[in-house]
C-alpha cells in the first residue's frame, strides 16, 4: 500500500512536470511567434506609438511658353487638419470653423463622423487650401487639436489661356489632363517627410527629430507654344463662335520646317484653376480628340498622290460631265457645272466630279497608300493624352464607293492637327515631322531635355511638285473658294472644306457640317500653317466664309509677329524695277 501511494505521487509529479514542460514549449512557441516571426510587426507598430512621419511635399515645377511666359505655378498654401483625441468637444469645434469655412450641412456630418472615427484619431483633413485671409482668422483663434500644413497650390496666372494645352492637377497635385498629366512624373518630383516624437498623447516633440528626408522639387517644361499668338488665336476663336454660334471649334498653328507646334486651342475653353466647376464639352481637346470627315481639304492630296504615282499631270484635263456624274448607280454633284478643268482647276474650283475620277484613276490601293503616308488614319504623337488616330478603312473594308467618297473628303476621320501636320508636309517638300509640343525640360535651371526636330518619313522628293502645289493653294485664295482669306502683305494660300457632319444617333448624316480652312503663308517661303474647323456653324456652312477668314487673320497676325518679310511688297518692288 506503501507502494501504490508513492506510485501515485509519482505520477501525479511526472504530469506537473509534463505540464510544466508543455507550458514553457507553449510559451517558447509564442515568444518565437512574436519575437521572431511577428518581429517587423510589432517593431512597426512601437515605432507608430513613439513617432509620426510628416509628408514634406515638393515644389512641382513651372511650365513656361516659349516666349519665357509663365502658364502654371504651384504655389505655397496653408490647409487646416485636426488631432481627433485632442478635441473634447467635436461638435463645437466644427460650430466654431463654420464661422470662417463655407460647409454645407452634408459636410458638416461627415466631419464628425471623421474626428469620431477611431482611425482617424491622429489625423484628420478639415479644410484643404485656405486663402489667406481665412487662414490668419482661424489660426487666431488658438483652438485646441487643430493644426496648419504647408501645402502647394496649381495656379495658372493667365487663367483659361492654353487651358487644353495645360491640362491641370487634382487637390493632390496629381496630372489630370494636358501635359501636367503626360509629364506628371518629372513635374511632381519626389516626396520627402520628417519624422518627430511624440509623447503619449500623440503630441509632437517639436525638438525631437529623428530622421528628416528632402523632398526633390519637379522639373519645370516649356513649351513650344507661344503665349502671344496662343492669345491671339484663342481671341479669334471667341469671335468666330459670337459670329456664328457652333457646336465648337478648333485652330492649329504650326511651324512648317519642323511641325513645332506653336499654338492649339479649342472652343468652348474651361479656366484649370477652378476646373471642377467646367462643363464636361469645355474640357475636350478638340484639336486632337475629335476626328471629322474633311471634305475638300483632303483634295490637294489626292491630286498630288496622282501626280507623283505618274497617272495624271497638273495640267490634264477632266471632263465634270457639266455638274452631274454618274459613278454605277451612284450619283456624284458639283456645287457649280463644269465642262472641261485641269487637275489644278479642279482643286481651285474645289470639283467633286474631277477630284472622284483622279481617285478612280490613282487607284484602291495607292490611294490609300498615299493617303496614309501623308500621317492619316494614326496619331501624331503629340506630347498629350486622350489623341485620336483618326478613320482610315482598311483594305479589306474598303468597299465600292470608298475610293470616290475619300476623293471628296468622305469615308475618312482626320483631327485638326493631323490636317495640320499633313499640309505642312505636303508644302516643306515631303517632310512629315512629328508634332513638337515640349521644347526644354528644365531641372535647376539646368536643360536636362531639348527638343529636336523629328522625322517620320519624307513622302516625296520632287521640289517643283512642292512649288506647283503652293501656287495652286495660292489659286484658292485668290480665284476660288477661300476670296475672303485674302491678306495684305502676305500671299497666302489654302484649301477650303464644307462637309456634311455624320450623325451620332444613327448611320448617315445629321444635316449639320463641318466647315474648315487650312492657311498655308506666306506661299513664296512657308513658314506656318493654320488649321481651323468649326463644328455645326449656324448661318452659314461654308468652309470659306466660317473658317476662312479666322484662318486668314490668325496668319496674318502670327506672321507680322514673327517678323516674317512680307512677299507681296516684295513680289510689287519687283515687277516695278
Amino acid at each position: 500500500m506503501h507502494r501504490s501511494r508513492e506510485h501515485r505521487v509519482l505520477q501525479r509529479a511526472n504530469i506537473f512536470l509534463a505540464m510544466v514542460a508543455i507550458f514553457f514549449l507553449l510559451l517558447g512557441f509564442r515568444l518565437f511567434y512574436l519575437q521572431i516571426l511577428q518581429h517587423r510587426k510589432y517593431k512597426a507598430l512601437a515605432y507608430r506609438q513613439q513617432f509620426r512621419k510628416i509628408p514634406l511635399f515638393p515644389h512641382r515645377g513651372d511650365i513656361l511658353s516659349s516666349d519665357q511666359k509663365l502658364l502654371a505655378r504651384s504655389i505655397e498654401i496653408n490647409s487646416l487638419f485636426a488631432v481627433p483625441k485632442d478635441i473634447s468637444d467635436k461638435k463645437k469645434l466644427i460650430y466654431q470653423l463654420s464661422k470662417y469655412l463655407p460647409f454645407t450641412n452634408d459636410q458638416k456630418e461627415r466631419l464628425l463622423q471623421r474626428l469620431q472615427d477611431y482611425r482617424y484619431r491622429n489625423f484628420a483633413w478639415i479644410w484643404r487650401r485656405l486663402d489667406d485671409r481665412t487662414y490668419q482668422k482661424i489660426k487666431a483663434l488658438h483652438l485646441a487639436g487643430i493644426g496648419f500644413e504647408k501645402e502647394f497650390r496649381r495656379y495658372y496666372p493667365n487663367g483659361r489661356l492654353a487651358c487644353h494645352v495645360l491640362g491641370a492637377t487634382d487637390i493632390d497635385g496629381n496630372g489630370l489632363e494636358g501635359i501636367e498629366k503626360v509629364f506628371d512624373r518629372e513635374l511632381k518630383g519626389k516626396m520627402g517627410f520628417r519624422v518627430v516624437g511624440i509623447d503619449a498623447l500623440g503630441r509632437h516633440l517639436r525638438e525631437d527629430f529623428h530622421q528628416t528626408i528632402l523632398p526633390r522639387d519637379g522639373k519645370s517644361v516649356q513649351l513650344t507654344i507661344d503665349s502671344i499668338i496662343q492669345s491671339k488665336v484663342e481671341r479669334e476663336l471667341q469671335h468666330l463662335a459670337a459670329r456664328w454660334k457652333p457646336r465648337g471649334a478648333c485652330a492649329v498653328v504650326l511651324s512648317v520646317k519642323d511641325s513645332q507646334v506653336l499654338a492649339l486651342a479649342s472652343w468652348p475653353s474651361f479656366d484649370p484653376n477652378h476646373i471642377q466647376d467646367s462643363e464636361k464639352e469645355a474640357l475636350r481637346n478638340r484639336a486632337i480628340v475629335d476626328y471629322y470627315e474633311p471634305g475638300s481639304t483632303l483634295k490637294p492630296f489626292v491630286a498630288l498622290s496622282a501626280v507623283l504615282e505618274g497617272v495624271m499631270q497638273f495640267e490634264d484635263a477632266i471632263f465634270c460631265h457639266n455638274g452631274t456624274f454618274r459613278f454605277g448607280p451612284r450619283t456624284i454633284r458639283d456645287t457649280h457645272p463644269y465642262e472641261w478643268l485641269s487637275l489644278s482647276e479642279a482643286i481651285v474650283k474645289s470639283s467633286n466630279i474631277a477630284l472622284s475620277q483622279v481617285g478612280v484613276r490613282l487607284g484602291d490601293k495607292k490611294l490609300r497608300e498615299y493617303i496614309q503616308s501623308f500621317g492619316f488614319g494614326k496619331k501624331t504623337g503629340i506630347e498629350l493624352p486622350g489623341e485620336e488616330e483618326g478613320k482610315l478603312t482598311s483594305m479589306e473594308k474598303w468597299g465600292f464607293y470608298t475610293t470616290t467618297s475619300v476623293s471628296m473628303g468622305y469615308e475618312i476621320g482626320v483631327t485638326c492637327l493631323q490636317l495640320a501636320n499633313a499640309y505642312a508636309a505636303m508644302v516643306n517638300g515631303g517632310y512629315l515631322h512629328r508634332p513638337i509640343l515640349v521644347k526644354r525640360v528644365y531641372k535647376n535651371s539646368k536643360v536636362v531635355y531639348e527638343a529636336r526636330p523629328r522625322l517620320i518619313r519624307r513622302v516625296y522628293q520632287r521640289p517643283e511638285l512642292t512649288k506647283k502645289i503652293l501656287l495652286i493653294l495660292e489659286s484658292v485664295v485668290e480665284e476660288g473658294t477661300a476670296k475672303l482669306a485674302k491678306i495684305s502683305d502676305y500671299r497666302l494660300g489654302g484649301k477650303t472644306g464644307t462637309a456634311r457632319r455624320a450623325s451620332r444617333k444613327r448611320r448617315g448624316y445629321s444635316g449639320k457640317y463641318l466647315a474648315s480652312f487650312v492657311a498655308v503663308a506666306p506661299i513664296s517661303s512657308p513658314e506656318i500653317v493654320v488649321a481651323v474647323m468649326v463644328d455645326s456653324p449656324t448661318g452659314a456652312i461654308y468652309g470659306g466664309v466660317v473658317a476662312a477668314p479666322s484662318a486668314a487673320k490668325i496668319a496674318h497676325s502670327t506672321l507680322a509677329y514673327l517678323g516674317v518679310q512680307p512677299d507681296k511688297i516684295l513680289s510689287t518692288q519687283t515687277h516695278s524695277n
